[in-house]
Formats: C-alpha cells, sequence, structure tokens
C-alpha cells in the first residue's frame, strides 16, 4: 500500500473530517435529543429523513454535504445523523417504539454518566458484529433492493452476503494495512482510497459484497454490474467507501478528505471518498494499540463559553453557541438578548417538577413554588442530588 502525501493547500471543493474531538460531545447531544424530542421511523424501519436531519443539527460540525447541494441532481442526503442512528440502535442504546426512536434502559443509564472510549469502542464492536442493517443499501443508484437479513437477495435475484462477514474482511485489511505502512511512516500520514482499495482487492481475494449478482444494476444510467468491466471498484469499491464514511468516520476511528462526486461517473454520494487516515481512536478501536486515548485527543478543547454574574445573568463570550448548549440554556433561562440569558424560577421549578427522579416527590404550586410533603422529603433531596442540584440552609436551591 503506496502512502499519500498530505495534502497542502486544498482545492476549493475539497473537504476534510476528523470526528475524533467531537465524538463525546455528538454523544451526549444525540442522546438528549432522542430523549427529549419524538424522533421518527419510517415504513422502511430506517429513522425518517426528518429525524436524520433533526440529529444533524444537533451535531458540531456540517455533516459532509450541506443539505441544499445537489449531487448528480438529487438533494444530498443526510449522512452523519443517519449513521448515528444505526450505530446506536445496533448497541442496544435506543429501540423503536410504536414509530418512535426512545432511549433504551442502557441508553438512560449512558445519559445520566459521561459517555467514554470505552462507550465508543462498545458501540463500534456492536457494530462491526451485526447482520441486520446492511451500508450497502446505501448505494445511492443501487436498483431493485428489496428484503433484509443475514442473507438475503433482491427482486433482480442477486444473492448478497453477510454485512458481518465483509465488515470483518475490510477491517483486518485496514489493520494489516496499517501495520505495513507503519515503518515508512509516522503513523498518522495519509493513505489513498484507491490504493487501500487495490490492497483489499489483493489481501482479501473473497471479499465481496453479493455471491451472485443477478440482474443488479448501478449508476444513473442503470448499468448491469454483471457487465461492467470495473465491477469491483463500482461494486466492492463504493461499499468501502460508505463504510468508512458513514460510519468509521462519523464514529471518530479515521479522518477523511473527500469532494463533491462527479456527475459524469457517478455511482454514490462516497465517490468523492479520496484518502483517510487512522486517528489514535481508530488504533485503539482496531487493536492496533493497547494505549487508550488520552481525553485531550477526545474532547473539544477547553475554553470559556459563558460568563456569570453574581445576579445569575449568563452572558456568551464565544460569537457562535452550538444548538445543544443553546437547548440547554433555553430549558432553564429567559432570553434576554442575543447573547444574554437570565436564570428562571418558573422553569427550573418546571423541570424539577417532571423528572423522574424528583416528580413522585413533589408538586407544583401557584407556578412559582413547589410543594414537597414530610414524608418524601428525604427521597427528594436524595432525587435532586442526582440531579445535580445542591440545596443550601433552610432547603433553598
Amino acid at each position: 500500500m503506496v502512502e499519500a502525501k498530505p495534502f497542502g493547500q486544498k482545492k476549493e471543493e475539497q473537504y476534510q473530517f476528523n470526528g475524533q474531538q467531537l465524538i463525546l460531545y455528538d454523544l451526549m447531544s444525540i442522546l438528549n435529543t432522542i430523549k427529549n424530542e419524538s424522533l421518527k421511523i419510517g415504513v422502511a424501519g430506517t429513522p425518517t429523513v426528518s429525524a436524520s436531519q433533526k440529529i444533524n443539527k444537533m451535531l458540531m460540525g456540517p455533516d459532509f454535504f450541506s443539505a441544499g447541494l445537489l449531487i448528480a441532481g438529487s438533494k444530498a442526503k443526510p449522512v452523519r445523523g443517519f449513521a448515528w442512528m444505526v450505530l446506536l440502535k445496533t448497541a442496544g442504546l435506543i429501540a423503536y417504539q410504536d414509530d418512535i426512536i426512545k432511549l433504551t434502559r442502557a441508553g438512560e443509564g449512558l445519559f445520566k454518566k459521561a459517555p467514554t472510549v470505552q462507550t465508543i469502542k462498545m458501540i463500534y464492536d456492536a457494530f462491526l458484529g451485526e447482520s441486520f442493517s446492511d451500508e450497502a443499501l446505501r448505494i445511492d443508484t443501487m436498483a431493485h433492493i428489496k428484503g433484509r437479513g443475514s442473507y438475503w437477495s433482491d427482486r433482480s435475484g442477486t444473492e448478497f452476503t453477510r454485512p458481518a462477514d465483509r465488515r470483518k474482511m475490510v477491517i483486518d485489511a485496514l489493520g494489516k494495512g496499517m501495520k505495513d505502512i507503519q515503518d515508512s511512516s509516522n503513523g498518522d500520514s495519509w493513505i489513498l482510497m484507491a490504493e487501500f482499495l487495490r490492497y483489499l482487492h489483493v489481501k482479501m481475494p473473497k471479499f465481496c459484497v453479493a455471491e451472485y449478482l443477478g440482474e443488479m444494476t448501478l449508476g444513473k444510467k442503470e448499468k448491469l454490474v454483471s457487465r461492467l468491466s470495473d465491477r469491483w471498484d463500482c461494486l466492492e469499491g463504493t461499499y468501502v467507501k460508505c463504510l468508512f464514511m458513514e460510519y468509521l468516520a462519523v464514529l471518530g476511528l479515521l479522518e477523511i478528505s473527500y469532494t463533491v462526486p462527479p456527475v459524469s461517473t457517478f455511482i454514490s454520494t462516497y465517490d468523492g471518498l479520496e484518502a483517510f487516515r487512522l486517528t489514535e481512536l481508530g488504533a485503539y478501536c482496531l487493536g492496533l494499540t493497547k494505549t487508550e486515548p488520552s481525553t485531550a485527543c477526545i474532547e473539544r478543547t477547553a475554553e470559556k463559553l459563558f460568563h456569570i454574574t453574581p445576579n445569575l445573568e449568563v452572558t456568551a463570550v464565544v460569537d457562535h453557541i452550538v444548538k445543544f448548549d443553546a437547548m440547554m440554556m433555553y430549558s432553564c433561562m429567559d432570553k434576554v438578548n442575543a447573547k444574554t440569558w437570565q436564570l428562571s424560577r418558573s422553569k427550573l421549578l418546571q423541570l424539577i417538577v417532571h423528572d423522574a427522579k424528583t416528580k413522585p416527590f413533589c408538586s407544583l404550586m401557584g407556578g412559582n413554588q413547589l410543594v414537597v410533603p414530610l414524608k418524601t422529603e428525604k427521597a427528594f433531596k436524595a432525587g435532586l442530588k442526582k440531579m445535580g442540584y445542591i440545596i443550601q440552609g433552610q432547603g433553598e436551591l
């Protein structure tokens, strides 16, 4: 595998994405959104475009392609938001109940504590071994796809291989490939996607998306895959690009460099993936190192975002406040101006009276007073402590 030189001056349409430092923040933001909003799934049993877009809005950094961008005549579809839903479902952190996405008991437990590197590794391991979802179905121009399961076929007679088997072969080749170039690089050099695909083709000759192609077609002009001279690059190559962009990059395991796919040869949204490199988190999750990444590698850079005055006004000291922070501010404060909020007693009491940890032990009176019976006072105070509140003096918050 040939190592690509690091990108210098980039073309205007070339982008890079590294989700490693966003990962823990994004995960907490997503769990909070699912807990507090009714996100729906569609008839296909996957999150709707609307649900994926809502998740995208809560993430740090933009999606791979802007929502209004036209790719080969069609609007760009949500990528990161959709991929997160698949990852969380396979990890057992969310479930679908009455067509609504809900946190499971495990998801609720994670929401109450800060996720760690081990959380990301658990999500990655769960996705790697499951076969319910199949990222091959995300290839935009693949025609006649129907059905699901470990082994399944579509209306064209195509017989697909198990997604878990495919992922394992790709990951095995990725791990071996990284070891092959370690002697000639410093461990963070870019690898051309085309070179990795050639390496995968040689090292994993049994790797394929479908054991029997049937009448599967690909591309805007519906070219019959079995007759394509570059069939492997079109089908297997596009599948690997999808796996890298939608899941490994979203989880922060790979940093990627990509462009808007060329319309003339369009097969999929992922055509533009040009190069990648493994992050510290990726090396740990793939088992290439036993050293867990430091907190600094997987958390956004600490910075002062707000200034708090003695009268409990909170003023932003940065120009841009990310959605999750703004949502938390609105939940317990009233907006004074574009950058200032005032702590709201009534909103604070509404939060307390509706939280599961305190709701059974109190009631609201007159809109700005909380009533706690003596018999439930101890349980109420314990619930407040779990919520993060401190009781001062004569029972005042």
